[in-house]
């Protein structure tokens, strides 16, 4: 099984087109399973797209939400 730093990983080549053809809807699934495994890196992301509408419609009370996740964790760029 894959932990959320390496579903943290695979969703930032999607979401870079790092190995792999950028595709925002793929790494919107795995920043959203990191994200939901605890991950403050995962949250973030997850925020990321939300705010840009990345993969998913723009929402910024959702990206609100993933980054306050991310920042209580005390993720700094979060903050």
């Amino acid at each position: 099984a894959l932990s959320s730093n390496d579903s943290l990983a695979v969703g930032y080549c999607h979401y870079s087109g790092y190995g792999t053809e950028e595709d925002y809807d793929k790494a919107l699934g795995w920043f959203e399973k990191s994200a939901n495994e605890g991950n403050e890196f995962g949250q973030q992301w997850l925020a990321v797209c939300f705010y840009n509408g990345e993969g998913v419609e723009e929402d910024f009370e959702k990206a609100y939400y993933w980054y306050m996740k991310s920042a209580e964790q005390g993720n700094a760029e979060s903050q």
